[in-house]
């Protein structure tokens, strides 16, 4: 049996981004106002696991059926659950865009030296103090 780990490392399953997933999870759970005690009825979760994960935490996903029976609880595709893919547009996609934002910025980022890493730091410092003047 395939054994999916649900942990703070990678951002492919197995090892998804937890960071993501945990996000995702709670920004589920209060869009559709469900308890994680309704979670577990649905899905066969321990209402621990689910806070743990919904905390950020690690836990073990052994049983694929499961996931998607959480998938389907949170009426979610198993890959807007893991970050691969937005989540539906009924949710505010506030948080979705910016965990967008971040990822593109640190997929830019990764690999530069460190001069050319402290310079894309300051560049993005110096947007930030002028944020209102992009915006206009």
């Amino acid at each position: 049996m395939e054994e999916f780990v649900v942990d703070r490392g990678g951002a492919a399953c197995p090892d998804a981004g937890m960071t993501v997933f945990a996000r995702r999870l709670r920004a589920r759970l209060d869009h559709l106002k469900m308890s994680r005690a309704k979670l577990s009825d649905l899905t066969g979760f321990h209402e621990s696991t689910l806070k743990k994960l919904a905390e950020g935490g690690s836990a073990s996903l052994q049983q694929p059926a499961r996931f998607l029976a959480l998938c389907r609880a949170l009426q979610v595709t198993p890959a807007q659950l893991l970050g691969f893919e937005p989540l539906p547009r009924d949710v505010s996609g506030r948080s979705d865009l910016r965990d967008q934002a971040v990822d593109a910025v640190l997929a830019a980022v990764d690999g530069l030296d460190e001069g050319r890493l402290r310079f894309a730091a300051e560049l993005l410092d110096l947007l930030h103090q002028h944020r209102e003047t992009f915006r206009r």
